[in-house]
């Protein structure tokens, strides 16, 4: 309360000190022309020595105390724009830069996402979009209802991936808003604010998370939380109370990496600001208060409106993921790995450091020109502190910054095994649920862009100070510049954007491995899409075309690069009708009546020479076969075999019946089992070998398989159709399409 009125004096004695300045200004211009008489003169010479006088106290009035905003309606062309109207600036320009350097996004918001995915395709932001196009909002442990429910209720009015677009982009223009708000609270200049908002708006630190998580990107109520939480302490009201538990739940509800940072930070927040400002013991016990009291609400929240005190042990990360997962801090000074001119050297050393894994977590890279700001603003703040309280929240700025900073460090030993009295460690014991210790940086940014904007505002007195600052920002504006456009397909591949976009359906089969990333790939194409499984191993199957063409599937996807499973060229059923830098496509012709092999066990994988295929067996092999006939038929199946080590005798049984037996030479041969009449579905033939497995590794190979009977990939089914007799096979069960 103290302070407030202190700051309403200095504004009074500002305002009236100008007014003065303006009077005696006008007296010197009248009493300059050469019309006036030589009294008149001289009392212009006074009028002169009086303005001289009072400038110099306006200056140390203003450097001491900092510049009033002229009243609303004031006419002067100089006049400050207000808070409120700043920050609509500041959400104007950096909507304006968010439409720039997310273009492509702007183009086509139902396909590409912003950011560069420079770990690789990652399932948060995908897993997020589904959730978003879901028939109910997000639930459970994971679920953040600040963010999942507007982009569920969005996602009611939108496509998903454009409901996910929208609440990625707005955190540019809200966290520059925010952020300006916070600036100009503790500055009061509005320039300097602006400059804040951008450079932690468009740090690279948002910039790599925007393209892998939309809640952490969540950062606008950062700065909101710390501003409301200073003006708590500068003067409590009720309004302003109410506005820190507001400004608490946007926070911990957007994002509980938020939550934490909050939490983690407040005490310092609270001890540093109250130093600096010099608040009275009420005002900082009142705001010490309101924090606790929201702290016990959420524990009382957390204890009784979720599980997760049953879930604990089932949701907490590994105690080893904290090393892992914490900043180098050394990463804060090497350049970000996807900036334009030197990313590659921030690629290097984080290659060098042996961090794949974290590679995101690790963009914690801090501009140069900003630190020297900001070191400057911290180093002339901390020997005037006596003499110009107005800059003494910059120290307390980076008091919470440098704390932040130590936390994000983890374990500086990387474990903590060794480092247990690290912060990070030791909030594993109360929040094992959180690892990315790295996230702190997020305050750190936010000090650093504060700080730096004092320093702009320090350096702008002298000539000399404003051309090195004018240097300094345009340096920092290069190290973060966020072009060119960062965006990239929902869709994994060209391939796959290619096939959505056809008119025609069809199923997809994707010829990779199933993996968190890809396993919302279907709903992102709005069609099935089947990838690689134990029963489909590989794409490199000669049956693969006849199997998918039996299946009714339209679309095969094969990925380039080294290790694809690519099918065998040519292959039955499949023709290549697209091809992309990183994928091609084929065509599944239509074959919806026959009989086709559809999984089989027991077989080692193909081998093949040139367009040769075949498959080993061991001692007993199964074929899961499917008839997609309308009405039962009557088959025989037609092999070309060879026996290794010696003559075998191959005997069958379909779907746990006896189906006959056939004798295997030594050398390649054809074979004929059947016929069996087999209605419509699923089928199980089984073969078994007779005679002990030859093993070629005792024979002076460095094969060791055993194996016993190989087959040729040409078999050819042999049917034609019947009614349905005693002696027809019924589908087996227990195999699932």
């Amino acid at each position: 309360m103290a302070h407030g009125r202190a700051s309403a004096t200095s504004a009074l004695r500002a305002m009236h000190a100008t007014a003065s300045v303006r009077f005696f200004d006008m007296a010197r211009r009248h009493c300059s022309s050469p019309r006036v008489k030589t009294e008149d003169r001289r009392i212009g010479h006074k009028a002169e020595l009086v303005s001289q006088n009072r400038r110099k106290e306006v200056g140390r009035i203003v450097e001491h105390y900092g510049m009033p905003d002229a009243k609303p309606g004031a006419a002067s062309a100089r006049q400050p724009l207000a808070p409120i109207p700043g920050a609509a600036v500041v959400f104007g320009i950096a909507a304006l830069l968010t439409i720039v350097i997310a273009w492509p996004v702007v183009r086509a918001p139902t396909q590409m996402i912003y950011g560069r995915e420079i770990a690789g395709r990652h399932y948060d932001a995908y897993t997020v979009i589904e959730q978003f196009g879901n028939a109910l909002p997000a639930r459970g442990l994971g679920a953040q209802a600040a963010t999942d429910v507007a982009g569920w209720l969005l996602a009611r009015m939108l496509p998903a991936v454009a409901a996910y677009n929208v609440m990625v982009l707005l955190t540019f223009p809200l966290t520059a808003a925010a952020t300006y708000l916070l600036a100009r609270y503790l500055l009061a200049s509005h320039g300097p604010a602006a400059l804040a908002a951008m450079f932690f708006t468009f740090a690279p630190l948002r910039l790599v998370h925007a393209a892998y998580h939309p809640h952490i990107v969540q950062t606008q109520w950062l700065p909101l939380y710390l501003l409301s939480l200073f003006a708590l302490i500068d003067r409590p009201t009720w309004w302003r109370a109410t506005g820190v538990a507001a400004s608490c739940a946007g926070l911990t509800l957007s994002n509980y990496y938020g939550g934490l940072i909050g939490a983690v930070i407040t005490p310092v927040a609270i001890a540093a600001y109250s130093i600096a400002r010099r608040s009275a013991l009420r005002s900082v016990l009142i705001a010490t208060a309101t924090v606790a009291a929201l702290a016990v609400i959420g524990v009382v929240v957390v204890a009784t409106a979720t599980t997760f005190l049953h879930e604990r042990p089932a949701v907490a990360f590994d105690i080893g993921d904290i090393g892992r997962f914490s900043a180098r801090w050394w990463a804060f000074f090497v350049p970000p790995v996807d900036q334009p001119l030197v990313g590659d050297v921030g690629a290097r050393a984080l290659a060098r450091a042996g961090e794949p894994t974290a590679i995101v977590e690790e963009q914690v890279s801090l501009s140069y020109g900003l630190m020297a700001l900001a070191m400057f603003a911290i180093v002339a703040a901390s020997i005037k502190w006596r003499l110009t309280p107005r800059w003494r929240p910059v120290v307390a700025v980076a008091a919470i910054g440098a704390f932040a900073w130590f936390v994000s460090l983890g374990p500086l030993t990387g474990s903590c095994a060794t480092s247990g009295w690290a912060p990070a460690c030791l909030l594993y014991g109360v929040v094992p649920t959180f690892r990315s210790y790295a996230r702190f940086a997020f305050a750190v940014h936010l000090s650093v862009a504060i700080a730096a904007a004092a320093g702009v505002v320090m350096l702008n007195r002298f000539r000399i100070g404003r051309v090195a600052a004018a240097a300094l920002v345009a340096f920092a504006a290069v190290e973060y510049l966020p072009l060119p456009w960062r965006a990239h397909d929902v869709l994994p591949t060209a391939g796959h954007r290619w096939v959505s976009d056809q008119p025609v359906a069809g199923s997809v089969f994707d010829c990779v491995s199933i993996n968190q990333s890809l396993a919302s790939v279907p709903t992102l194409m709005h069609r099935p899409v089947s990838f690689l499984s134990a029963a489909q191993p590989t794409c490199a199957d000669p049956r693969l075309g006849k199997k998918l063409a039996m299946l009714g599937y339209g679309y095969v996807v094969v990925r380039r690069g080294a290790g694809a499973s690519e099918p065998p060229s040519p292959a039955a059923k499949l023709s290549q009708i697209a091809e992309f830098p990183d994928s091609k496509v084929f065509a599944v012709a239509s074959d919806r009546g026959g009989i086709a092999v559809v999984t089989t066990y027991g077989f080692y994988p193909y081998e093949h020479e040139g367009s040769d295929w075949w498959e080993w067996m061991t001692s007993r092999g199964v074929w899961a076969i499917e008839s997609t006939f309308a009405t039962p038929v009557s088959a025989s199946l037609q092999l070309r075999l060879v026996s290794l080590g010696a003559p075998r005798r191959l005997a069958l049984e379909l779907d746990g019946q006896p189906a006959g037996q056939v004798e295997i030479p030594t050398s390649i041969g054809p074979a004929t089992a059947g016929p069996w009449t087999l209605l419509p579905g699923r089928h199980v033939l089984t073969f078994t070998a007779s005679g002990e497995p030859y093993r070629p590794s005792d024979h002076g190979s460095t094969d060791n398989r055993p194996l016993t009977v190989m087959f040729k990939s040409d078999e050819r089914w042999l049917r034609s159709p019947t009614d349905v007799g005693a002696s027809a096979v019924r589908p087996a069960t227990g195999f699932a399409r």
